[in-house]
């Protein structure tokens, strides 16, 4: 395979009827969550996550069968209606920055011509900028939009934002004993943040 390109659209932010203003506040709360690693993390917080699809959301916080959900970017949960519902929100999110990526079979790629290699890789790039950028101006108009409404959005402090990482990193290390693949994953990661500063290298 041959990775032609990736993007973000920044960090998705969590929908809550009770307050989320830090770590404490996920004792016992009931959320959508997808599955995977996020749902041992939060577990392990004391939250209650519970897997459910996407289209799910709206109807089980109608209905009280969760006190949020993780969904998406501020901008796509204000679209979802999600506001209509709910009053607090993480923002700007810590716990989710999901991405996306183009790859081909190598094989078809060397088959192109340079300059339809150019092409694509420039195309890429556009896409990813835009997206980026996209997103983060949607999210931050949408931030406004609720702060007005009378929504209450909560920026986690560095100190709760590390217990947070903590417990992440903790997930991190049970899954890099799961498979050779997951390992290098975790390995690589690791060491990108560590390069960034982003956590110890002790």
């Amino acid at each position: 395979m041959k990775l032609v390109g990736w993007w973000i659209y920044g960090q998705e932010s969590m929908s809550s009827s009770k307050p989320l203003a830090g770590p404490e506040d996920l004792k016992d709360w009931k959320f959508r969550s997808p599955p995977g690693m996020e749902t041992e993390i939060f577990a392990n917080l004391g939250a209650s996550p519970v897997v459910m699809d996407f289209t799910e959301i709206f109807t089980a916080l109608e209905t009280g069968i969760i006190d949020g959900a993780d969904a998406s970017g501020l901008a796509n949960n204000v679209g979802l209606g999600l506001y209509d519902l709910v009053e607090h929100a993480t923002f700007p999110g810590f716990h989710s920055m999901p991405s996306d990526h183009l790859a081909c079979r190598l094989d078809k790629w060397e088959g192109l011509s340079d300059a339809n290699k150019r092409i694509i890789d420039t195309a890429m790039q556009k896409l990813a900028f835009q997206t980026a950028l996209t997103f983060e101006v949607a999210n931050n108009e949408a931030a406004a939009e609720l702060r007005e409404k009378g929504v209450t959005l909560y920026d986690w402090s560095d100190e709760d934002r590390k217990v947070f990482r903590d417990a992440a990193q903790a997930a991190w290390a049970d899954w890099a004993t799961r498979t050779p693949e997951t390992k290098a994953l975790v390995d690589s990661h690791t060491a990108f943040m560590q390069q960034l500063g982003l956590i110890s290298t002790e």
